[in-house]
């Protein structure tokens, strides 16, 4: 037994240099944290996450809830700074404390105030610098609220659907705006964006009708999907040089946006990012466009013109209607143009999707002999297409290509029945709305003359088998020995007739 006891003491030893090493280990791993570049980045957020980050290392961190004195603000307090984590209060005027158990209240927490509909206006102490995601969400009654310039970061959906909040202040010291942050206020009639954003986060702003105006910095790269789509009130808008990339749905339906002015520098400009655009009239794509996604442009119905900068080696334009730089393929023709007529270009390949979507003032389009592809929607809403002329070289036509052309009549091929049942058509909708319209030609054609009128081979093998039966020379002579005949009866009759007098005249 007294053998053991060395092996024992041994083992509590080797358990506590066990602890102490893991302790050393998860002390080294904060370090790492807080010397990265992220915690640099982030600042004062990095610094709240590392103290969650820590409590998971050291529990003995972990910060207890509680419940102010009123049971109006359930608290934590960590590391000497208190959080506010939900408000219970009564609503309408709230303040928030600056300071809970004389600790600063730096921060507001995740869903603090989600849903309080009864809050009518907030003030928020100098203290505060963190204001975290969802923290404001959905207080649909709060029209005004007082942002400290001590504020740093707004995170994910903070305020979102604060449908009546009219103001609200970002100061040039915020670092970061999530997500979400103002999408749905509704009501916000102007809001400052800091120099210190690189980028326009996704739904940022979506929904927010009420702005009519808005200054991006020169330090913003990009523009996230749906950044400003629905901010129906805008009206005008320069991105800055600096921004290489406008995503998906950017603005969409920004339906009053009339000006818009793009910089040397983008690159890229994705799909559906200025879908909806009503009010805009012109489109400049700088020399550095190398992407523009589809249906980018679908429904911008007041559109006349697309100009594309000569050095572009992606895009051009012709006529104002953008093409891909070797004119293979046509993208998109302007819907605000009004010509009635229009011929694609010989050399094109292909029709874009949503080509020529919406295009209200056409009513007759031709398409070349190089065609052989249709996209998606391309001929859709347009509701004073009468015509519409596909070449021999079809090979495929996309779905929707036709929807809502209520005044198509005709749609004409350029070759047999049997060669259109070989082209491709992407849905059943479309195969069925143009089987009423269809007229073919036959395989073969004849030209005459320049003007290039022809015959078709059926009518031609007619008048020749009318020959082969009867030749020029058994028609020349049926026709001389029907007159003959003709002449004879005719004489006949003349001298019976005078006869039958001189008969009548000696019986009187």
């Amino acid at each position: 037994m007294p053998s053991l006891l060395p092996g024992a003491k041994c083992c509590k030893g080797m358990d506590a240099m066990s602890k102490k090493n893991k302790t050393i280990k998860n002390i080294r791993k904060l370090k790492k944290l807080f010397s990265s570049g992220w915690v640099r980045a982030c600042g004062p957020i990095a610094l709240t996450g590392a103290v969650c980050v820590g409590s998971l290392f050291f529990p003995s961190l972990s910060a207890q809830a509680a419940v102010t004195s009123d049971g109006a603000f359930e608290y934590a307090v960590s590391v000497g700074q208190v959080e506010i984590q939900k408000y219970h209060g009564p609503g309408e005027a709230v303040v928030v404390p600056d300071t809970i158990e004389e600790k600063p209240v730096t921060s507001i927490g995740k869903e603090a105030f989600m849903n309080c509909t009864g809050v009518t206006s907030l003030t928020l102490p100098e203290t505060v610098t963190i204001i975290s995601s969802g923290a404001f969400k959905g207080c649909s009654q709060m029209t005004e609220i007082s942002v400290p310039d001590s504020v740093v970061s707004f995170g994910s959906a903070s305020f979102a659907g604060c449908s009546r909040l009219t103001a609200l202040n970002v100061s040039d010291g915020v670092t970061f705006i999530g997500e979400e942050a103002f999408s749905e206020c509704s009501s916000l009639k102007e809001i400052h964006i800091p120099r210190s954003l690189s980028v326009i986060a996704y739904r940022q702003y979506y929904g927010c009708a009420g702005l009519s105006g808005l200054t991006l910095p020169d330090t913003l790269v990009s523009i996230s999907d749906s950044a400003f789509s629905g901010c129906s009130g805008l009206q005008k808008m320069e991105i800055p040089s600096g921004v290489t990339s406008i995503g998906n749905n950017a603005f969409r339906e920004c339906s009053s946006l009339s000006e818009l002015t793009l910089h040397s520098g983008l690159i890229s400009i994705g799909k559906y990012a200025f879908y909806g655009c009503s009010s805009l009239k012109e489109m400049a794509i700088p020399d550095t466009v190398k992407s523009i996604g589809n249906y980018s442009f679908f429904g911008c119905r007041s559109l006349t013109e697309f100009q594309v900068d000569s050095r572009n080696r992606n895009y051009t334009s012709e006529d104002g209607v953008l093409m891909k730089k070797d004119r293979s393929s046509l993208l998109r023709y302007p819907a605000g143009k009004t010509t009635a007529a229009y011929t694609v270009p010989d050399g094109v390949k292909s029709l874009g999707n949503d080509a020529f979507s919406g295009c209200v003032s056409l009513q007759s389009v031709t398409l070349p002999e190089t065609l052989n592809t249709i996209g998606d929607k391309v001929f859709a809403n347009c509701a004073g297409l009468t015509e519409v002329k596909l070449p021999s070289s079809l090979k495929k036509i996309g779905s929707g290509s036709f929807d809502n052309c209520s005044s198509l009549k005709t749609i004409s091929f350029a070759g047999t029945e049997a060669g259109f049942q070989k082209v491709t058509i992407d849905d059943g909708a479309t195969a069925s709305q143009l089987q009423p319209l269809l007229t073919f030609q036959t395989a073969e054609t004849s030209s005459e003359g320049s003007a290039g009128s022809s015959k078709t081979k059926s009518s031609q093998k007619q008048a020749d088998n009318s020959a082969d039966r009867f030749p020029v020379e058994w028609v020349a002579g049926a026709a001389l020995l029907s007159g003959a005949l003709g002449a004879g009866i005719g004489v006949w009759a003349v001298r019976r007739k005078k006869k039958k007098k001189l008969i009548g005249g000696s019986k009187d």
